[in-house]
């Protein structure tokens, strides 16, 4: 993430963040399986400050 957002930063650009994450319905820590319900977040896309420290 550092490396976009340094390239944002030198381009005076925007990065944008669509994180997803998947998981079993039975719990957090069982695989998911190809043909099976899963669960899925997503929180929309997020903006990410490039600013450099």
């Amino acid at each position: 993430m550092e490396s976009f957002k340094k390239h944002a930063f030198e381009k005076d650009a925007k990065v944008l963040y669509a994180g997803v994450g998947l998981g079993n319905p039975n719990g957090e820590d069982l695989p998911i399986y190809l043909n099976e319900d899963y669960l899925i977040e997503y929180n929309g896309i997020q903006y990410i400050e490039p600013n450099l420290n």
